[in-house]
């Protein structure tokens, strides 16, 4: 007994100690990275990339967070909780520090340059059938299962789909229409920096520099609101705001300059999201490891 007592120990703290520095795995439990990660999927993520927290403080990664990659991070948005109770996201990198990203009637560029969808990326569509249509046969049959009804006497319909999908919905006889959505124009309430000043939109969004450590900020009051969460939240500032005047630790501050790297991340599920574009940027500190396998 004694005999296997002794692998056995050992066999249980190299489980653990794999678990808290090397890899992890995490169930999705929404359906923002759809159709690339369907809700429910379970991953598999590689956390000695981006290094662990451990006692309280986050280790050195042993590699580094590319464009594309798909990062399992804690949600920036959950300010009043700890590290450990923060949500467990998955998003997609889009902008590392220092670049730029825009978006333009859903078009993602990076420092100007065009960013390839994935072809598993889902977009909102609208789809008119043919009045005589079973509605729930037809998207049963099409395996969409994130539908809503707009106008149900014109049979007009919304649904999150692929743009390989929404060419094959178009040769269905019982399609009449099937068309992208794209917002315009969205709100201070929802869209990030969530600020009067601007008027972007989910798919018109930018154009906006992901800080970088290093970058010196010239504050106004017309930008404060993109650089508020990342000076108290992020890196612990106390701010006070004073009719056209920025004090930061009790100082006028006409400038900040940023103590960390900041990434920019999408959801491939465009247009049901909960990503950079409602929230901000991500902390390197909050990102736990790159997602490598379903």
């Amino acid at each position: 007994m004694k005999k296997l007592l002794k692998p056995l120990i050992f066999a249980l703290i190299g489980i653990a100690f794999l678990f808290q520095f090397i890899i992890t795995f995490h169930r999705v439990d929404d359906q923002t990275m759809e159709a690339t990660i369907n809700k429910g999927e379970l991953v598999w993520v590689n956390k000695a990339v981006a290094g662990s927290w451990f006692l309280g403080m986050k280790l050195p990664g042993l590699g580094t967070i590319a464009k594309n990659d798909v990062i399992y991070y804690a949600g920036p948005h959950d300010f009043d909780a700890p590290m450990y109770e923060k949500k467990r996201q998955v998003s997609r990198v889009i902008g590392l520090p220092g670049q730029t990203v825009r978006i333009l009637t859903k078009e993602v560029t990076v420092n100007k340059e065009p960013v390839v969808t994935p072809d598993s990326a889902q977009f909102q569509y609208r789809i008119i059938l043919q009045q005589t249509t079973d509605a729930d046969a037809f998207f049963a049959k099409h395996n969409i299962g994130q539908h809503q009804t707009i106008i149900d006497t014109m049979a007009v319909y919304e649904a999150p789909i692929t743009k390989e999908k929404a060419n094959a919905l178009r040769k269905d006889k019982a399609v009449d229409y099937a068309k992208i959505v794209t917002v315009i124009r969205g709100g201070a309430n929802r869209i990030f920096p969530k600020s009067p000043y601007r008027s972007w939109s989910e798919d018109n969004f930018g154009p906006l520099r992901v800080p970088k450590k290093g970058d010196r900020i010239n504050l106004t009051y017309r930008n404060y609101d993109i650089y508020k969460n990342i000076i108290i939240e992020f890196e612990g500032n106390e701010v006070r705001k004073h009719k056209d005047e920025i004090y930061i630790n009790g100082k006028l501050s006409n400038s900040y300059t940023i103590k960390k790297n900041y990434y920019f991340v999408l959801d491939d599920n465009r247009d049901e999201f909960f990503d950079s574009r409602e929230w901000g940027f991500v902390p390197e500190d909050y990102i736990l490891g790159r997602v490598i396998g379903q």
